[in-house]
């Protein structure tokens, strides 16, 4: 219910690509550092009960991008590194999927953004 509520709040998903967005969440880590001077880096980690209930979830989240964070420009991948990238002006956003694991990490410049995802397991 978290999480669909979460999704739906944006209220760019229509309720039944919501709801079948959420289907088969088997849980989820959210990690928030924040510098002194208030820059924030977020990591979300989902994971699912199979990779096709991961995969929606990727695409809805992924849909979800260019409607919550404006303006948002997609961005090319850094060299080997996996998923789908975004500069929003104010961050970056990198969203990726391993098997039934969908990752998202926010951190304000495409810079720190590399260094973390770089070190993400």
């Amino acid at each position: 219910e978290r999480l669909y509520a979460e999704i739906r709040r944006f209220r760019t998903l229509a309720e039944e690509t919501a709801w079948r967005a959420v289907d088969g969440w088997g849980g989820d880590t959210f990690v928030v550092w924040e510098r002194e001077d208030g820059a924030r880096v977020c990591v979300w980690r989902t994971v699912w009960d199979n990779t096709a209930e991961a995969v929606e979830f990727e695409r809805a989240l992924v849909a979800l991008i260019p409607q919550r964070y404006l303006p948002v420009r997609p961005m090319d991948p850094p060299s080997g590194m996996p998923g789908q990238w975004w500069d929003t002006g104010t961050g970056a956003i990198h969203v990726s999927r391993v098997a039934r694991y969908v990752t998202f990490v926010y951190a304000p410049n495409v810079n720190t953004l590399i260094n973390v995802v770089g070190v993400l397991p």
